[in-house]
């Protein structure tokens, strides 16, 4: 028995100094997977300590991604060979910041980050492979792009878990769909703005958009072409209709709301709905 209790004292602290990591399965209700590998190259560059932060660096590196219409952020790291995955809903995500801290053997460390808001589109039901993604910092500037080399991720994806099933579902390589600059490397805009209507397919349903009248023309087609989906996806799923009450339990408003309304915000509508019954 001893030697039983030894033996998985000894997985423990294995799974401790190197990490055990689970084996990523696609189920019924994350059908969705986004994947990728990405690399930090440094040139010339050490942090105020003396850290460098010069040559290639794959793994460690931490990203933080954006749904760009609920808000809801997730930070994950890469691991071996720069190696990345995470289930996520369908939908649009912003790069929001990639993060890389250094730690030197006396305990001293540094970090560098940079914020790249690019945008990818993810497709429901798909591993949804990102190929790699280059970051490179040299003379103080940051640059953050793409490459194609989706064969090469599926097959170390596959090679570090031999026996998940995502491997035999559809990959599909996907491309940054635009980039989200700083208006003065885009655009100079006149702050001139124009508001008009995205209606759903069957004509019933739509939403207000505004934007500045000069916007470049790729970027304005891509923002409709989300609203037009999401006002589609509000009408194919339905609403919910039901009563709000007041905090004394007897007056009570109708409320109305697209089922796939994010539950954070369907409380806040409901909570400014009781705040506007409270102050009649």
């Amino acid at each position: 028995m001893n030697r039983i209790y030894s033996f998985f004292y000894v997985i423990i602290i294995l799974c401790f100094l190197i990490g055990c990591r689970s084996i990523p399965m696609s189920t019924e209700s994350n059908p969705t997977l986004l994947a990728g590998e990405i690399a930090f190259i440094g040139s010339n560059y050490f942090s105020r300590d003396g850290i460098s932060f010069i040559g290639t660096t794959n793994s460690g590196i931490e990203i933080v991604i954006k749904n760009t219409y609920t808000n809801e952020s997730f930070r994950f790291s890469s691991g071996k060979n720069g190696l990345f995955y995470i289930n996520l809903q369908e939908g649009k995500y912003s790069i929001d910041e990639l993060y890389l801290k250094k730690v030197r053997s006396d305990g001293a460390w540094s970090y560098i980050y940079t914020n790249p808001n690019k945008i990818l589109s993810i497709e429901r039901g798909k591993v949804n492979n990102v190929g790699k993604i280059n970051w490179s910092f040299d003379a103080r500037k940051h640059n953050v792009g793409q490459t194609d080399n989706s064969s090469a991720v599926k097959n170390e994806f596959s090679k570090q878990f031999p026996k998940s099933n995502w491997n035999q579902n559809e990959w599909k390589f996907s491309p940054f769909v635009y980039e989200i600059k700083r208006s003065s490397e885009v655009f100079v805009s006149s702050g001139e703005k124009v508001t008009y209507y995205i209606k759903s397919d069957d004509g019933q349903d739509s939403t207000r958009i505004t934007m500045p009248k000069d916007m470049p023309v790729e970027v304005r087609q891509q923002i409709e072409a989300d609203a037009k989906k999401r006002v589609n996806d509000s009408r194919i799923q339905g609403d919910t209709t039901y009563y709000v009450k007041n905090e004394n339990g007897i007056d009570s408003i109708l409320l109305k709301t697209p089922k796939m309304m994010p539950e954070d915000m369907r409380r806040d509508v409901e909570e400014r709905m009781r705040q506007d019954m409270k102050n009649r």
